[in-house]
């Protein structure tokens, strides 16, 4: 128990093995080691909670994403006679909609890190890919 103690709490706890254990003293180490353990406790749970209200922006983000793409997509079927358009439509739709959920998840997740400089570039070019065939796609219908 003592190596878990902070130094100043190792001190008291050598000096009851050297002058005999007194109920006091005791009574104050156990305090003591209550309190460091429930501060790790409460830190360990508030990064718990963190990370769960990150996952829980994140899937909220892709659902309502989804929702979305699905409804413009059969908005604008009716609308566009040509298989090339919607097909073009719809990479424009989803490249910015994956765009704002890859963009979401950056955000949240930076706040729960120190380094602000974390996000992939792969998905980047994907995005740009997609919005720019998709453009072209329309374009040529």
């Amino acid at each position: 128990m003592s190596e878990k103690l902070k130094p100043e709490n190792r001190a008291l706890a050598k000096d009851t093995k050297s002058h005999g254990v007194e109920l006091d003293q005791v009574e104050k180490m156990i305090a003591i080691a209550k309190d460091e353990v429930l501060k790790e406790a409460r830190v360990e749970i508030d990064k718990q909670l963190q990370i769960d209200k990150v996952s829980l922006i994140t899937v909220f983000s892709i659902f309502a994403s989804v929702l979305s793409f699905l409804t413009i997509e059969f908005s604008f079927f009716k609308k566009f006679d040509s298989l090339k358009s919607i097909s073009g439509f719809s990479c424009i739709l989803f490249s910015l909609l994956f765009g704002f959920n890859i963009g979401l998840d950056y955000l949240v997740k930076s706040n729960l890190r120190n380094d602000n400089n974390h996000y992939n570039r792969n998905y980047l070019i994907l995005l740009i890919a997609l919005f720019c065939v998709g453009i072209c796609l329309v374009l040529r219908a």
